[in-house]
């Protein structure tokens, strides 16, 4: 089958959900879970908006849970698993939604209440069973990663990629010159948005942990972002603020010094500023 998850950058997508529609409790929940499995196990359906943007048509919630998890972890939560819903595939896409969701809903729940001892005892086993297979299988999965792990070297990635690129030179002389152009150019699109999730790592290894980064690293890396002298003021004090004892710097509690009248505002400290810490920090508490 042709529809697979590809892996999209949590900030590149929107929905047309409002996030108040979820419990906050269940999101933090969530996006922690979310980060100690290194992912989510429901891929969310998104369409494209533009050639970097994306907009969620299914799993709202689990997109919001990510959203929170990437604010908690920025370096881990940056990507997400995702179906890609293409323009001709549209169509089908929703309308299966909309089946599946409705026969979620029809399943009765007076039919579990209704279950005898022996039979809510049959699907504990079977559960037990279930949850003993999945761990074998992730057992599995992880010694096959860390043996591409030993293989995945610059050199033999790059011998991979070339004798990949030759494979593709001798399938385009196959095809006719228009089938040809229509998949070089897919395979350019794709690549083009492979190349841009490498750069949104790249951003995020170079980020500086605002715990242990000292005033000059604060500031080298706020003139990336255009940071101004008062901005590296503003957010140096801010920082060492909420590095004193009795208090916790995080990201809740540096926002919470943006708000006007709070008792935690810090002068000078602003949501402009607020912004550009995100995009050059992360906090690892």
């Amino acid at each position: 089958m042709r529809l697979s998850t590809s892996l999209i950058a949590v900030k590149r997508v929107t929905s047309p959900v409002p996030r108040s529609k979820f419990s906050d409790d269940d999101l933090e929940q969530s996006a922690r879970l979310i980060l100690e499995a290194e992912g989510v196990i429901n891929p969310i359906v998104v369409r494209r908006t533009s050639l970097e943007s994306y907009e969620v048509v299914d799993r709202h919630f689990e997109y919001y849970a990510a959203v929170r998890a990437r604010e908690i972890e920025p370096r881990k939560g940056e990507m997400i698993g995702a179906f890609i819903v293409e323009d001709d595939k549209e169509e089908a896409i929703t309308e299966q939604i909309k089946i599946f969701r409705k026969l979620s809903l029809n399943d009765s729940p007076s039919t579990v209440s209704s279950l005898n001892y022996e039979e809510i005892s049959e699907i504990k086993r079977l559960v037990t069973r279930f949850g003993n297979l999945l761990q074998d299988r992730v057992e599995t999965l992880t010694k096959k990663v860390e043996v591409l792990n030993e293989i995945s070297t610059p050199k033999v990635l790059k011998d991979t990629l070339n004798k990949q690129l030759e494979t593709l030179r001798n399938e385009i002389r196959k095809r006719p010159k228009e089938e040809a152009l229509k998949l070089l150019t897919q395979i350019k699109f794709d690549l083009e948005n492979q190349q841009e999730a490498i750069n949104d790592l790249i951003n995020e290894l170079s980020k500086i942990n605002l715990l242990t980064a000292s005033k000059d690293d604060l500031k080298r890396a706020l003139e990336l972002v255009k940071g101004d002298k008062k901005a590296v003021e503003a957010a140096w004090k801010v920082i060492e603020y909420w590095k004193q004892s009795g208090r916790k710097l995080s990201w809740d509690n540096l926002k919470e010094s943006v708000k006007p009248g709070s008792d935690n505002k810090v002068n000078g400290f602003g949501n402009e500023t607020y912004k550009k810490l995100q995009k050059i920090g992360y906090i690892d508490n």
